[in-house]
């Protein structure tokens, strides 16, 4: 029923329905189907309803991974944006080696609390095969991993 999305992913959905409904904009139908299948599996008595939802985390999930998440997908895409040669900046783009080395000052700035992002963490964050999508400055809410609340 979630579709494999994770909680924090369940719960910024479910943040961007309810500003569309505050702004007066009706479910459309796909939406109207998606809350008829929650309430229908609410309605059951043994349901549980955090994992209905799909803001149960599993076993190895949690906040605190989701957290870090967020946090080096800010530090990836702002690098993404450092590296790209657009008409965009008046700025010319940085090498990876300059934009790696501001990223973690920004990440120092930002997560004061968190020293594992410093340069090495996030040079090895950058030239992980598996997180190559978080490369892509162009992302929006359907894109792999994306932690952003469009």
């Amino acid at each position: 029923m979630t579709q494999n999305r994770s909680p924090l992913d369940q719960r910024k959905r479910f943040a961007r329905f309810a500003r569309q409904l505050e702004k007066g904009t009706p479910p459309n139908m796909d939406q109207t189907i998606w809350l008829s299948q929650f309430f229908r599996a609410l309605s059951h008595p043994e349901s549980d309803a955090e994992e209905v939802l799909g803001i149960k985390y599993g076993r190895g999930q949690g906040l605190a991974k989701e957290v870090a998440a967020c946090k080096m997908d800010l530090i990836m895409h702002w690098i993404a944006g450092a590296v790209a040669d657009d008409d965009l900046s008046d700025t010319p783009p940085l090498c990876i080696e300059d934009a790696i080395d501001q990223a973690a000052k920004l990440a120092k700035l930002l997560f004061e609390d968190d020293q594992r992002y410093d340069r090495d963490y996030i040079k090895k964050c950058w030239h992980d095969s598996a997180k190559k999508h978080r490369q892509n400055q162009n992302r929006d809410v359907t894109s792999p991993n994306t932690y952003y609340d469009f």
